[in-house]
């Protein structure tokens, strides 16, 4: 899993951290076949990439928590043309649409996250706001992921094959 990978903050932030922008989020699901959708506020967005773990634990609760490994990394890096609502990290991969976010409080990083992800599933899916919060609250997963940072990442995802199952894709 990639630990941290990130565009760079407009105010300099160190990207030790993670943020709206990405950076060091610590999310298991950052592997081979994932796209992320990173906010960018640079031109050439400054794309960096790094604490690749080969097992980690949700919820890092400490420096030494994930086993840090060498990774040789391929990256496929595009445009994607940016929402002007994306409030943190979005991501898919075959099963899921997922977002995260990093905050310093654990309730404002579960939050903005399960918003991001109404927002993301609305975009795709032919389901108005309102209905997919009453969704969420049936079928979405959400979990800490790292908790050891001055900023807590969360996670909120849910299933492509349910959504699918009940609602046409735009």
């Amino acid at each position: 899993m990639i630990g941290t990978i990130g565009t760079a903050a407009p105010e300099g932030r160190n990207n030790s951290y993670g943020g709206y922008y990405g950076g060091n989020m610590d999310v298991s699901e950052i592997t081979a076949g994932t796209t992320l959708y990173l906010p960018v506020s640079y031109p050439g967005a400054l794309l960096h990439v790094g604490d690749v773990h080969a097992i980690q634990g949700d919820g890092e609760i400490c420096n030494a928590g994930g086993i840090e490994c060498r990774a040789r990394v391929t990256l496929k890096v595009e445009p994607a043309g940016q929402s002007a609502e994306q409030r943190c990290v979005r991501a898919e991969n075959s099963a899921d649409l997922m977002a995260i976010a990093c905050l310093e409080s654990t309730d404002e990083s579960f939050y903005t996250a399960c918003g991001e992800l109404i927002r993301f599933v609305c975009s795709r899916y032919m389901i108005e706001e309102e209905e997919c919060f009453a969704l969420a609250s049936q079928i979405m997963e959400a979990r800490c992921t790292q908790f050891v940072n001055p900023t807590r990442s969360y996670l909120c995802k849910m299933s492509k094959a349910i959504l699918r199952q009940g609602y046409g894709e735009r």
